[in-house]
Parts: structure tokens; sequence; C-alpha cells
């Protein structure tokens, strides 16, 4: 069950919560369209709710589905019943292994300790299964201290802290993080930057591009992955660049 590989002269492309741009976000049928597009990857974002790591990006119910209030105000039988979006509902963490394990990259974005705490577990059944390698996962993180801790429990799986904002000690924290790649803002992508994270064998990883102009500016960057809501209009840009 080997990783999925791209062309190294183009970035790879990560289907950021799905294919959002034609389906809910978080949600399977978003997944699903990421992988019949052929997307390098997909990314998600997990909540521990109840002892169960939810795919939902938001700590409030409003945005996404047909629910108000707190995520973690409600019981997993209500969350369940919830329109995540065209009748889709919250995924748990376990279905989305079982529909792209193996299949394609899976990076998964903490956004809670608990989710923090449960994932090493929920990984590592996933791996001892064969549902799952350790090539194939990359966990990130905007908390470092999420990060520090994977790196103890769930050695030889790839980690990355995001970055939103400039700042002087990127590569510093990356390194003393023992992380495998930066997860950047576009508007962090600048030729220096991405020169000094290669030249530490650091992958960068950027979001969340959804224009053919700026993917083109970041594969001249030479960034190794962009994230991005329609992996439809890019991976047809990346195909006229295979030509």
């Amino acid at each position: 069950m080997a990783a999925v590989t791209h062309k190294p002269s183009l970035p790879a492309c990560f289907a950021h919560r799905g294919a959002a741009a034609e389906f809910p976000e978080n949600t399977l049928p978003a997944f699903r369209r990421a992988l019949e597009l052929g997307a390098d990857g997909i990314e998600l974002d997990v909540r521990l709710v109840h002892q169960r790591l939810l795919v939902i990006h938001d700590e409030t119910l409003d945005r996404t589905t047909s629910g108000t209030g707190s995520v973690y105000a409600r019981s997993l039988a209500s969350l369940r019943r919830l329109d995540a979006g065209g009748g889709a509902r919250i995924p748990y963490l376990e279905e989305v292994i079982e529909l792209v394990g193996g299949r394609l990259m899976l990076n998964i974005e903490i956004k809670d300790d608990g989710a923090a705490a449960m994932l090493p577990a929920t990984i590592s059944r996933a791996l001892r299964r064969g549902m799952l390698e350790p090539s194939g996962v990359i966990i990130s993180s905007f908390n470092t201290n999420h990060v520090r801790r994977l790196r103890n429990e769930l050695p030889g799986i790839a980690l990355a802290p995001i970055f939103s904002h400039q700042r002087q000690d990127l590569l510093k924290i990356a390194r003393e993080l023992h992380a495998s790649a930066l997860h950047i803002h576009h508007c962090l992508a600048q030729p220096e930057l991405i020169a000094a994270a290669h030249a530490a064998q650091l992958a960068v990883r950027v979001y969340t591009v959804n224009t053919v102009q700026m993917y083109e500016r970041l594969r001249n960057l030479k960034v190794d992955a962009v994230f991005t809501d329609d992996p439809r209009r890019l991976i047809t840009a990346m195909r006229r660049r295979r030509r």
C-alpha cells in the first residue's frame, strides 16, 4: 500500500477539507471527490467530542451544519443527525481513514487538546490493521504543544507546525519539534524562507491556494505542496504542465 507520489517538478495537490469548492467541507462526499479528481492528498480537521474524533473545523456548528452552538455541547447521537451539507453528516475520523487510507496522503490537523491526546491510539490502530502506512500520514497543528506531544507518541509519522503570520523563528521551531515540514499561509511563501527550509531538509506546504495564478507563483518558488479548496482547478492546471 504505497503512498501516492507526484511529479517532483510540480507541487503536490492536497484537497483542503476535501474538494470543498464542490462539496460540503470535511464530509465524506468532499473526500470522495478528491479521490476521483486524483488529488495527491486530503487535509482535514479533528476535534475530540465525547471520546470520539470528529472531522469538523469549527468549535461551533453554525457555519457548516444545520445545528447551532458548541460542538461539545451536544451528544454524539445528536451531532450525527445534523446535516453537514447536502445530506452528509459529520464523519468520524475512522470513516475517513476507511475511505481514503492508503489511496492518498492524509493530513490531519489537530484542533483541540483532546484530539491531540486521542489521535495516537487511533493512528496506531489504523497502522496495525494495514489501513494506513506511516509514509501516508501527516499530522499538523497551529499549537506547537500538540506537535511536540505527537513527536513522542507517534515516532515515524511526519509532523508539521502551521504558521499564519511572519515570525523570525519558524525554522528554529520546526527543528526543535523534529518536524518534517512547514505549513504556511501563502503570504509567507517568500523565496528566502522556502530556500532556507529546503536547506534545513524541511518540506514547505502552502495554504490556501485557490487560483491558478497563485499556484504558478508557488510552483516557480518550488514549494512542495499546496492546499486548495478547488483541487479540480489546480489539477487541470497541473495536467497542462505535464504535457
